[in-house]
């Protein structure tokens, strides 16, 4: 079973994102505090997107097959890319996206 919550508090994302403001990088802030920097690279656009709502945690969202057949189509059809299709939907992250793809080029 997966971890419950956040491992991050909003004022800790809060201070990576300073960070990055402050001409400190993402790669900087792996090397220096171990964070991957996709992660603060994610943080940093929803926040500067959807503001502090961006940073607090949300409940999964379900997907119809539809939803998901038709974002593996336009992935598969090389229309566009995992993070891209995230951005272009609004979904948190690759994960979900990857894992369809997997699904349905694997026959499930």
């Amino acid at each position: 079973m997966g971890r419950k919550g956040s491992r991050y508090t909003i004022e800790e994302k809060l201070f990576y994102i300073g960070l990055v403001n402050q001409s400190k990088g993402p790669a900087f802030i792996q090397r220096v505090y171990g964070i991957k920097d996709d992660q603060v690279r994610r943080w940093e656009k929803r926040y500067k997107s959807q503001g502090i709502d961006g940073l607090q945690r949300h409940p999964n969202k379900k997907y119809t097959n539809d939803f998901k057949l038709k974002r593996v189509l336009e992935y598969l059809n090389g229309y566009t890319s995992c993070p891209r299709l995230c951005d272009k939907y609004d979904i948190p992250n690759v994960g979900p996206v990857i894992q369809s793809v997997h699904q349905y080029t694997s026959g499930k």
